[in-house]
């Protein structure tokens, strides 16, 4: 299970490990990054390397500025300040996995852009780390495909609260995985 765990949580890990006889090379693993993910303690919001790789290649125009803008609006409304979650559709207080992804995506974009400040995106993320802390696992491994982004705990695919959950997705945990693990090599 300790292997399945780990190939579950890294994206960039090679799919093969799932067949018998396979196993992940510790080279695949950034222990880092788990432990920092696993912590109890408060979580250090994922610091950016001040020589930015990523930094914009040509500022954005005035009306990619604007779009950015009307994006970030339609995010606001559906962030939950109580959790750090962002619903998966508008007013719908409901997300997967993939959907973290989604918020953890935007809320750096936005950062990015300059659309909010260092200090914003720090909150946000601290939240939403915070959350995934705390909240319940499905069979309290990984977390359950769905949740409420009101209270962080399981639902089904109608927004119901659960105690067993519905399951887990390998894509889901992966993509959202992709953006710890860049943050991280940044």
């Amino acid at each position: 299970m300790k292997t399945l765990l780990l190939l579950f949580l890294f994206s960039s890990l090679n799919m093969t490990a799932l067949y018998p006889g396979n196993s992940l090379d510790k080279n695949d693993i950034n222990l880092e990054l788990l432990r920092q993910l696993f912590s109890k303690e408060e979580p250090s919001v994922l610091k950016l390397n001040p020589n930015d790789p990523c930094k914009l290649k040509s500022q954005p125009t005035e009306e990619e500025l604007e779009m950015a803008g009307i994006a970030w609006k339609y995010f606001e409304k559906n962030y939950q300040e109580k959790t750090g979650l962002t619903n998966a559709g508008n007013k719908y207080p409901s997300a997967s996995v993939w959907d973290w992804a989604n918020g953890v995506y935007g809320m750096f974009a936005a950062k990015k852009l300059g659309i909010i400040s260092q200090e914003k995106f720090e909150n946000m993320l601290h939240k939403f780390l915070r959350t995934m802390q705390e909240m319940k696992m499905f069979n309290n491994e990984l977390p359950n495909k769905t949740y409420s982004t009101k209270h962080a705990y399981m639902t089904n695919y109608r927004n119901k609260q659960i105690e067993d959950g519905t399951g887990w997705s390998v894509a889901d945990i992966a993509r959202l995985f992709g953006f710890f693990e860049c943050s991280l090599s940044m």
